[in-house]
This record gives C-alpha cells, structure tokens and sequence, in this order.
C-alpha cells in the first residue's frame, strides 16, 4: 500500500480527504477493468491554485500504473474540433485514459454527464459512422484551475484539490530520473502492489463503508473502506460534498478566485474593505472584476463607483444571509461597522486560512515515517522452477510495511479476459489497442520475477540492483531520434517505439538491451516508410 503512497509524496494536497481520494484513483481503474465495482466509476478532477501544480502529471502516473498513456482533450477557442468532438475521436480510438486538460470557463456538456451514467455512449466523429461505445471500461479525468461546471458534472465528479509547492521545494530524485520515468520503468511492481489492494479487498469479502455522501455510491462505499483500512488514509468524503457544491456555484468560484488573490498579495488576515478588493484583483489579470466594462479604468472615478458597486452586489450574493464562508481551506469573514459621515453601514472582509486537523498533506501513516531513509536488501523468494505456486506472494511482504506483496496473475480477482477493451462496434488499428494487452503481459511479468530486490529509500520502491538501464538509454535515444525529425508526431511515435519494445520484450523473450535495440530499429523503419 506504501509503494503507492509514495507515488503522491511530493503532492501538496488541500486536506488529507484529497490525499485519500488521490489514492482512490489511482487503484479505481484495477476495478473497472476486472468488472469488480459493480456501478460507475466518477470523474477523477484534478483542481489546483495555481499552474504547474501537478494535476496533470498526477494523471500520467495514475495511466502510468497500467501501461496507458492519457489521450488529451483540451479547449480550443478558433478552428476546428470542439471538446466534445476530440472526447469522442478518443472513444473511437480505443483510449481508456482521457483527460479534459486545463479546462477554464463555464463546462456544460450534456453529452458527457450523459456517458458518465448509461450502459451505452454513442460516439460522434467527422467522417466516420457512429460508434457505440461500451463508457464501463474508460477512466475520464479532468484538471482545472478555474472551471465552473454543472451541477450535474459536479455530482458525477471525484474532486482532488492540490496546491503548489513553494519554490525551492526538493522533489524526489530516482536513478531513472523522476517519479514518473521510476514507475514507467517499473510499472510491473506498481501494478502488482494495486492488486495487492484488489486482493486484500477481495479477500476480506469486497466489504464497502455505510456512506450516502456522494451520487456514485458503490465506488464511493468501496473506495472509502479501501482507503481508510488499507491505506489508514482517512475518510474519503470528508468537505467533498461542499466542494462539489462551490464547484457549481459560480459566485462562490469567484470568492476563491479572490482568496488566493488575497493570499498572493499577503493581505491574509487583514479586515479590507471593497475598495481593497478592488485594489487587489486589478492586479491579477485572471481574477473577474465584477462591473468592469470592456476596456475600462478602474483608476476612472465614473468607472470605479460602478464596479464597488458591483464588489458590494456580488459578496452579498456569497455569504447571502450569514457572516462567514468556508472555502477550500480558507474562511472568509463579513462585518458591519457604522459610518457616521454617511449615514451607512460599511462592510469590510476578512480572509484567513485555516489548516486542518494534523498534517495538511499526510503522506505516511505516522506509524511508519520511522522508516524513512531506511534501506532493506532481500531476495525474492520463488520455488525451484522459478515460478511460484498458488498463494505465494513474490515479495517478501514482512521486510517492510511499505513494501506489500506482489500477487500471482491466478490468484487476482482481474482476469486477462477483463482487461479493458477497444469499444464495442469499432474496428481499431493495433496500435491504438495495444496497451489493453500489454497491461496482462506486465502482470505475467510481474508475477515470475525472480531478480534480487531492494526497498529504495525505505518507502517502498522497488527496483533491481543495477548500474544502469538498457531499455531507458534506448528510449531516450528514440526520443532524440524523433525531436530531431518530425517533433510535431513525438507522442505517436514513441508509442510506436513502446509498442515494439514491450513485444519484443514480453514475447519475444529478449533482454531489455536487445528489446530496446529491436523497437529502435522498428522506429527508424517507420520513419523511412514516413519519408517514402
């Protein structure tokens, strides 16, 4: 369970519900996929305070674990291809990863509250025929700054909220670059540890909690035992339901948008008055001005009555009939004083941050920070054929509590035949489909490993004891192959190259180096029948 936890170390995460609810997310798919949920899985919706956060790479990581690749659906403001539009050319292509990237501005798409709910989608794309699409075995997330959704999005939504780190934070460093090229290299004991949790679950009867706080109720319940008994995250709901209430208010969106204006300007704490406010969202350009017609002045006497005016309208609108309004961590406080000049009450506004109960982002079980920075050398055991028998984990789970067994492929409840599958009723190229199956062919592979492994850092990462990496110095000789050629195809192309590299790999029987060798060469053919 710790080999997970690590994946989210360097995360800032709002509250330690957003923690659990990350971690949700990332065993949700393992569930989907085996058909073990038994009801719909949310969106998995990633919100930060500011860009370059990590919502999105905390979406690649997630993919990552089943050897997926996030297909990106991103708002476009001229030319062709709405969001919708791009939405269903990813259903019809077989991807069952697909990010709503940096979503900004009102969403309201019927069409895709609509697929989060029926058996049945029918997917839409110029030039071909439509497609039904089976909408069970496709993971949809969505990052945002800034986005007003509906309430029905919000309610089909699991809402994760991080904050960025403070500058000069030291992120986590591994031999084969960051997080995200560690698990990419070592996605076998990732995916091993998430059926480990499947497993856990499984055996102690697929129990799930007494929860009514969320409208997807049977990932909600399983998911909030999952994480509370296994990973000893916390409750899972906790805040979400006026999360998802804010998210779809757009007035109290505003209000946050103000806060952490407030917050940048080191104005916390501090009873201002609209005029304040005033001066404070004028200098940040992505923050409404409420009042402010197109091309005013806020420095223009006529124009600055107006938009007080407005400020006033707009913070009744918040806080309605009370004093005090909870956001995200952040309480905003309303006032009246007298104004004996004009005959007027005055009111003026506080903004204060409130952390929570313990750690805002506890990343480990206080039971086990001890641990940290500790190393541990052990050999996997295996029997003398060097495959295991039935109910033998890989691993030698005691050595560590962060290091929870690998599972055997016959002894998870996720069957090859339920891993996830192009569409139904669509012919897709072998390309696009190739990552279903190379997920199953990474758990045979996980499950008859027999090299020498050790804890890395004392958390929990697994990776075999040697100097260097063939299969990376390959691929980072393909991704220089492709920036120098034709960097408008990288994606594609090194999907290629990853393609090759795992069937040469898994069936072919080759070494990493020759593996890599073989898809590098497959690479360069395909660029020449390119140029032809």
């Amino acid at each position: 369970m710790a080999l997970l936890s690590e994946m989210l170390a360097d995360f800032h995460f709002a509250t330690p519900a957003d923690r659990a609810r990350a971690l949700a997310a990332i065993v949700t798919p393992a569930l989907v996929f085996g058909g073990l949920l038994g009801g719909r899985a949310p969106v998995d919706l990633g919100e930060a305070d500011a860009s370059q956060s990590g919502k999105g790479y905390r979406n690649k990581l997630t993919a990552a674990v089943y050897v997926h690749t996030v297909r990106a659906a991103t708002q476009k403001r001229g030319g062709v291809g709405s969001l919708e539009e791009i939405f269903c050319t990813a259903l019809i292509r077989g991807r069952n990863f697909i990010a709503l990237d940096n979503v900004r501005g009102a969403i309201d798409c019927p069409a895709i509250e609509s697929f989060l709910t029926e058996d049945t989608f029918l997917a839409r794309s110029p030039h071909v025929a439509a497609v039904e699409i089976d909408p069970r075995r496709v993971i949809l997330q969505l990052t945002s700054n800034k986005a007003d959704i509906t309430t029905d999005l919000a309610n089909r939504s699991s809402c994760v909220r991080i904050l960025k780190q403070p500058e000069g934070h030291r992120f986590r460093g591994y031999p084969e670059g960051d997080v995200l090229d560690h698990v990419r290299v070592n996605q076998r004991f990732y995916l091993g540890a998430v059926f480990a949790v499947v497993k856990a679950w499984h055996t102690a009867g697929k129990p799930r909690s007494d929860i009514t706080g969320h409208d997807f109720r049977p990932w909600a319940c399983t998911m909030d035992w999952i994480v509370q008994n296994l990973f000893q995250a916390g409750p899972l709901l906790a805040g979400h339901r006026e999360t998802q209430v804010r998210m779809a208010t757009p007035v109290l969106n505003w209000l946050r948008d103000v806060a952490l204006a407030v917050r940048r300007s080191g104005h916390m704490d501090l009873w201002l008055r609209a005029s304040g406010l005033v001066a404070i969202i004028a200098e940040v350009a992505d923050v409404e001005l409420p009042g402010l017609p197109e091309g005013g002045d806020p420095a223009d006497e006529a124009v600055r009555k107006k938009v007080l005016q407005a400020i006033g309208r707009r913070m009744a609108q918040c806080f309605g009939a009370d004093n005090l309004r909870a956001i995200d961590g952040f309480h905003i406080e309303r006032r009246e004083l007298d104004d004996p000049v004009h005959s007027r009450p005055i009111r003026e506004y506080r903004f204060a941050t409130v952390e929570p109960v313990g750690s805002a982002s506890p990343y480990a079980p206080p039971a086990d920070q001890g641990l940290i920075g500790e190393e541990v050398t052990h050999e996997v055991a295996s029997g003398s054929n060097g495959v295991h028998s039935a109910g033998e984990s890989v691993t030698d789970a005691g050595a560590s509590p962060y290091r929870p067994a690998m599972l055997l492929l016959s002894d998870s409840p996720m069957k090859t035949a339920n891993s996830p599958m192009s569409p139904m009723g669509s012919v897709i190229a072998p390309r696009e489909n190739q990552e279903a199956h190379d997920m199953g062919r990474g758990r045979s592979s996980c499950a008859q490993s027999t090299e020498v492994m050790r804890t890395y850092r004392g958390i929990g990462g697994t990776r075999p004891a040697v100097q260097s990496d063939p299969r990376r110095r390959w691929r980072e000789k393909a991704e220089g192959l492709v920036a120098t050629h034709v960097p408008e195809h990288q994606e594609d192309l090194l999907h290629v190259f990853d393609e090759r590299e795992a069937i040469a790999h898994l069936d072919g029987g080759l070494g990493d180096s020759d593996a890599g060798q073989r898809a590098y060469e497959a690479l360069c053919n395909h660029l020449r029948e390119i140029d032809e």
